[in-house]
């Protein structure tokens, strides 16, 4: 079995964890409820939190990284700034990533549940 993180994985990987979030979190339609379930799941993934499993997600393809950057971006003035090692700039990154996918998977699974009810 490999266990290298694909792009295919990583997708199946994020809507899993969207379904679950809103299984779990009794997730209501307001910004604040998916920003705080996608932190706390991300924060504890294990695709962040094991270094080696964050790299991976650091060699995905520019399509799926920029996300993270960006949002690095816009939240940081420096997006590294604190991060001492290179395995602390893999996890904020893998962390980042992880997070604006998620939120993104949320706002659009919410928005087919809402729309079909």
């Amino acid at each position: 079995m490999n266990n290298e993180i694909t792009e295919s994985s990583f997708a199946e990987e994020i809507e899993s964890l969207a379904r679950m979030a809103i299984d779990e979190y009794s997730l209501e339609d307001t910004d604040s409820d998916y920003y705080d379930a996608a932190h706390e799941i991300a924060d504890s993934h294990n695709w962040v939190i094991y270094t080696y499993r964050a790299q991976q997600i650091c060699n995905l393809p520019a399509s799926i990284i920029d996300a993270g950057e960006n949002w690095l971006e816009g939240v940081y003035e420096t997006p590294y700034y604190g991060c001492e090692t290179f395995a602390a700039v893999l996890t904020r990154l893998a962390y980042a990533t992880l997070y604006t996918h998620l939120c993104e998977e949320l706002y659009a699974q919410l928005k087919a549940i809402e729309e079909a009810a």
